[in-house]
């Protein structure tokens, strides 16, 4: 009588979704149960009967109805539990008839789950009693995920990140046999779970993209997923995780023993390196905000591996000046790392081994600035701009030498200018930053003109 009683309840609310009449029914009829438990099995157990053979829209109200009803303690956490258990235990059996029974269920218990009322990690624990990490139809991570996948779309992707990060659920434990060996991000990818850690995904898209050689176009592709909505990481993440890649990638071919003993190992072993300066530049180099914020993040990358190296000699100092002279970190992305208060162990000994690098860019703004100054002076003949003017490249600006023990990945290097408009020669910072305009500046060693723009294409 109990159950035809809740049947009927369940019924009209799935399709009125008035909660009020649940809570008006639960009053009248509650008393007349012959426990509190009893009245939770029988409306658990018949939400969950109506649901499963119920439209998806009636399932996300059945949903909600669970989990409101815990919240006013008409259901506790183990009569929820209880019953998701037993859909778990009977759901391979339940797939015979209905393929599609892991997204019935997520759709059922996602809201319970999102609010706490249906501890994930229960959920977890069943699956592997029940060895459904070894199913072929119902594989746990394809449950776990669509539960996940579900709380994401009815309360967000913060708090479905949130429910999985108290439960201390390891979903590569709950990875099929097959999946084991291949890199967590691929098999969340295979699941649709990319926006539970972003921060995986994009390593690994980013580490495919250099493994097969793509270009900045594809590379940006792949990572658009990770770039825009819930999953979004900042600029500055994005360049940590380029530069990270390219420097892990660049390291492992070359020997800890040299890397820390070879004072010149940017220059004998900087051909691969090399290989990655049109990706660097291209997803890297620019003035826009965006840009700066990644490059940011790549001289956090810089700084990181060179802290895990000990500091060898210049290296850290001689990486400033490679990826300055390619144009793939600007002055002000430079000043903006030596700026940032983020907590990274041996930022300090990485500012000291740095020293000369910056008084190496505040030598190169006095000069502009001094060049400003002539100018504006009303001596234009005489300036460095007009020689070049009359005389082409051998009136060209010069540049500060470049200090001692700072080696190049190629003959004839040299110590790169910082890049600073005549406008913005008087200015520093982002007042500098919004003076910017395009300009071209001679190439020597190719010959021709080179056109740089401080705008960028993302």
């Amino acid at each position: 009588q109990l159950s035809r009683r809740v049947h009927g309840m369940v019924e009209e609310y799935l399709d009125s979704g008035d909660l009020g009449e649940v809570e008006a029914s639960l009053g009248e009829d509650g008393p007349k149960a012959e426990s509190r438990e009893a009245l939770a099995n029988a409306l658990v157990d018949g939400t969950v009967e109506q649901a499963l053979e119920a439209s998806p829209a009636k399932r996300r109200k059945a949903s909600q109805l669970l989990a409101a009803l815990h919240a006013k303690s008409w259901l506790s956490s183990e009569a929820l539990s209880r019953a998701a258990g037993d859909q778990v235990e009977y759901v391979e059996d339940m797939a015979i008839d209905v393929p599609n029974i892991a997204g019935y269920l997520a759709e059922l218990f996602a809201v319970p789950v999102a609010t706490g009322a249906l501890p994930l990690q229960f959920l977890a624990e069943k699956a592997l009693e029940f060895k459904l990490h070894e199913s072929s139809s119902v594989p746990a991570l394809r449950l776990l995920g669509a539960v996940l996948c579900a709380a994401r779309d009815a309360k967000g992707a913060a708090a479905a990140r949130e429910v999985l990060e108290n439960s201390k659920v390891d979903l590569a434990s709950l990875a099929a046999p097959g999946d084991k060996d291949l890199p967590l991000a691929k098999v969340l990818a295979k699941h649709k779970l990319e926006w539970i850690d972003p921060a995986e995904g994009a390593a690994g898209a980013v580490a495919e993209a250099l493994t097969t050689g793509a270009d900045a176009e594809a590379l940006t592709k792949a990572l658009a997923p990770f770039t825009s909505g819930d999953a979004a990481l900042s600029p500055a993440a994005v360049g940590e995780l380029i530069m990270r890649q390219v420097l892990e990638g660049w390291a492992a071919e070359v020997t800890d023993e040299a890397l820390k003993s070879d004072e010149n190992v940017l220059k004998v072993h900087g051909k691969a390196l090399l290989a990655k300066k049109p990706l660097l530049l291209a997803m890297l180099g620019g003035e826009s905000p965006d840009r700066l914020q990644a490059q940011l993040g790549a001289l956090r990358s810089v700084q990181q591996l060179c802290n895990r190296l000990g500091y060898p000699f210049d290296l850290i100092k001689n990486f400033f000046y490679l990826f300055y002279d390619w144009d793939v970190v600007t002055e002000d992305g430079c000043n903006l790392w030596r700026e940032d208060d983020a907590d990274y162990a041996g930022k300090t000994t990485a500012l000291v081994k740095l020293n000369k690098f910056y008084e190496w860019l505040a030598e190169a703004d006095e000069e502009e600035e001094d060049e400003d100054y002539r100018m504006r002076a009303g001596r234009e003949e005489d300036s460095p701009a007009a020689r070049r003017t009359q005389g082409g490249l051998a009136g060209a600006r010069r540049r500060p030498s470049r200090p001692r023990g700072c080696h190049g990945t190629r003959p004839g290097w040299r110590a790169p200018r910082p890049s600073r408009s005549p406008a913005a020669g008087a200015l520093r910072g982002p007042a500098a930053l919004a003076l910017r305009v395009s300009r071209r500046q001679p190439d020597s060693s190719a010959g021709r003109s080179v056109s740089r723009s401080v705008g960028h294409t993302q």
